[in-house]
């Protein structure tokens, strides 16, 4: 017996969502996508930001970065964070090293703690040169 993922495309939520289905065909437990984090959670919108408006203004006081469209910034011309939203809770996907960690930003505390890892990441970063002049 042979299991694998498909989203049906009746579902109205705003992401697909994997559902297990045999499929005699199927050799293996596939995944309709493919997940780098453990847990699906939506980008988030132009109302989710509006509430993380004051890390954001924090975030563009950093010259290493640049703000491509709103809530989505980049390091040199590499992608660096963007946010999401689920259930309530805000998370930052944000590369400190070669790879995206999530952390959550819902509360003051953790978006301090997030914004000195951001501070540290792009100093020592090699790419952050600071311009002559």
């Amino acid at each position: 017996m042979h299991w694998c993922v498909a989203a049906t495309p009746s579902d109205s939520s705003p992401f697909r969502k994997p559902r297990l289905r045999f499929n005699a065909a199927c050799r293996h437990l596939r995944y309709h996508c493919a997940w780098r984090h453990p847990r699906y959670v939506r980008h988030a919108t132009p109302e989710d930001l509006d509430c993380l408006e004051e890390l954001l203004q924090e975030l563009r006081e950093l010259r290493q970065l640049r703000e491509r469209k709103r809530g989505y910034f980049s390091r040199g011309s590499r992608a660096f964070l963007h946010f999401h939203e689920d259930a309530g809770d805000f998370y930052v996907d944000v590369r400190l090293s070669d790879v995206f960690e999530r952390m959550r930003v819902t509360t003051r505390n953790e978006q301090t703690t997030f914004l000195a890892l951001v501070r540290r990441g792009v100093q020592s970063h090699p790419s952050a040169r600071q311009p002559s002049g």
